[in-house]
């Protein structure tokens, strides 16, 4: 059984000598796991373990731990990098990744993630944890702020000694503190390394004792949160807090070894998506282009006099009265060609939005290791071309260097990157 962890690429398959752990644990972890890792409980105490799209750290039961590798976005580094781009952090506050927290071989995503979210979050403290006004019920003996008629009513009805409150309080138990608490708790539980293991409870205390209300859920608290000069400096902390809690899933105890097991895997489809996005938002013009992701659409497919089925690209890009599809594919379409599967979809969103130009297109965007050329591949009927869609290769790795290497302040996109993804657009007013 390896001591050292086990570090394997996506898509990559590896056998190693494991004794399986209990039925109703294997069970647990499955479940934990679907499709983002399978662990095959072979005879002779083998474990084989498929990887997926999905990238990160795997703890089993027994404290193995098993590490998936991004490839086309470079490393561990590099994918934190595009969580933070996508989490609201400009390329040039990138460039402190690696000034803020060791990194190397033995460093993996969620330590990574980890160190990233002490060390933002010791600093916030250090300067002063934020106290703000905040609704507050509360029963006492004496009116406070205003009576609370219906807490009073169906709580307290007939007495006067004890009287239902709301008021406003002013104090540090805020949403903007209480998402750090849950955060560094769960960082406590999650990273392997001792000495961000001890900060993390430290912090942790701290936030508790100030800050003891409930957190919502990271989806609730991403649709609160707003900031402005009050709460600014919280950003970049929250960032990678929500990080954390969006994509690490599971911490239980094990019975029969009494170890701790945990899963935090990133899904590179889903991130890669959302990077697409970040890009399109960037590059073109927010007064003549709106981009919508994940437009579901009902008006397209019907049975009879029924809608029948939902179309939901990836982006949407709207311009006046036009719109154009966009699906970004986190696959290795670089070395080889575009599935029919996926050719059938876009060409179904080009005949569905039209596009921009004359001929009705898509355009489809994915990674790739080299520099490539666009393409345009045309569905023909009679030479007649019908619609189209347009491939716009990413050299994911080589992008996320030049964006945390722009000047502070700076949020463009790289020229060439622009270039490409203007030009697969089909616009007059874009065309080189």
């Amino acid at each position: 059984m390896p001591t050292e962890p086990l570090t394997l690429g996506e898509y990559c398959e590896r056998e190693i000598d494991h004794v399986a752990p209990s039925a109703p644990d294997r069970a647990a972890l499955d479940q934990a796991l679907g499709q983002r890792l399978q662990l095959t409980w072979l005879a002779g105490d083998r474990l084989r373990i498929n990887s997926s799209s999905w990238v990160g750290v795997v703890r089993l039961p027994d404290g193995t731990t098993v590490r998936i590798v991004p490839k086309l976005a470079g490393d561990e580094l590099q994918v934190l990098s595009m969580l933070g781009l996508v989490g609201g952090l400009r390329p040039d506050e990138l460039l402190t990744l690696p000034r803020a927290v060791e990194t190397g071989p033995s460093r993996d995503l969620i330590d990574l993630l980890c160190a990233m979210l002490v060390s933002a979050t010791s600093q916030l403290l250090a300067a002063g944890a934020l106290r703000d006004y905040r609704a507050h019920s509360d029963d006492l003996p004496y009116v406070r702020g205003r009576l609370d008629l219906p807490r009073q009513a169906t709580q307290h009805f007939g007495r006067v000694d004890v009287l239902g409150c709301r008021f406003e309080a002013f104090d540090h138990d805020v949403l903007e503190n209480r998402v750090l608490r849950e955060a560094v708790a769960r960082a406590a539980a999650v990273t392997s390394d001792p000495t961000i293991k001890r900060r993390a409870r430290q912090l942790h205390d701290e936030l508790q004792e100030i800050a003891p209300g409930p957190c919502p859920s990271p989806l609730e608290v991403e649709r609160l949160l707003q900031y402005d000069r009050r709460n600014e400096g919280y950003r970049t902390a929250h960032v990678w807090a929500l990080a954390l809690l969006n994509n690490q899933s599971v911490v239980r105890p094990f019975n029969d070894v009494g170890h701790g097991s945990n899963v935090f895997l990133v899904d590179m489809n889903r991130l890669f998506e959302r990077f697409v996005e970040w890009l399109y938002t960037r590059t073109l013009d927010s007064a003549e282009f709106e981009v919508r992701p994940q437009a579901r659409d009902r008006s397209l497919i019907w049975n009879g006099e029924k809608r029948w089925g939902t179309v939901v690209p990836d982006l949407l890009l709207r311009r006046g009265g036009a719109a154009l599809a966009v699906d970004a594919k986190y696959k290795r379409y670089d070395l080889k060609r575009v599935s029919s599967d996926d050719l059938y979809q876009l060409f179904l969103y080009a005949q569905a939005y039209r596009g921009f130009g004359t001929t009705p297109r898509a355009v489809l965007v994915f990674p790739s290791e080299s520099q490539q050329p666009a393409q345009r591949l045309d569905m023909r009927v009679n030479e007649n071309t019908k619609c189209s869609v347009v491939t716009v290769p990413l050299q994911l790795k080589q992008l996320l260097d030049q964006l945390r290497a722009l000047p502070p302040g700076s949020t463009s996109v790289p020229a060439g990157v622009r270039h490409d993804l203007e030009s697969a657009l089909d616009c007059p007013s874009h065309n080189p």
